[in-house]
């Protein structure tokens, strides 16, 4: 399951909030849901191609996501370590998901923009 919308980014948030709730419980419950948090984060965090590029995360922690150096802006690289050797960016999770929320908003406003350029043009016409 691929990080291709908000509502993805969300979902991998709550399952980050799951399991910090529950990672002390040593309760049948608690092993349910930390086993079904890190099953489910495992699916949505594996190799896969993101709006920022080709990304994997550090199982099976899942703290961590590696972005591939090639598809990293400058910012990201400035702002994040890297492993020159295995060619990626190392990113904590939590800004890796708050970078990619930057990356749907400021591509839906670009959409936006183009609409609401449309919109003037058709206006204009009739």
């Amino acid at each position: 399951m691929p990080l291709n919308t908000f509502e993805d980014i969300l979902k991998v948030e709550e399952l980050i909030q799951l399991r910090e709730d529950y990672k002390d419980d040593k309760s049948v419950k608690g092993d349910i849901i930390t086993d079904g948090v890190k099953a489910k984060l495992e699916i949505m965090l594996a190799l896969q191609t993101t709006e920022l590029g080709r990304i994997e995360s550090n199982a099976p922690d899942y703290n961590e996501i590696f972005l591939r150096e090639l598809d990293a802006t400058d910012a990201l690289k400035k702002k994040y370590p890297q492993d020159k050797e295995k060619k990626n960016i190392k990113i904590p999770l939590n800004d890796f998901l708050k970078e990619l929320k930057f990356s749907f908003k400021s591509k839906l406003e670009k959409e936006i923009e183009k609409k609401q350029s449309e919109l003037e043009k058709i206006s204009k016409m009739i």
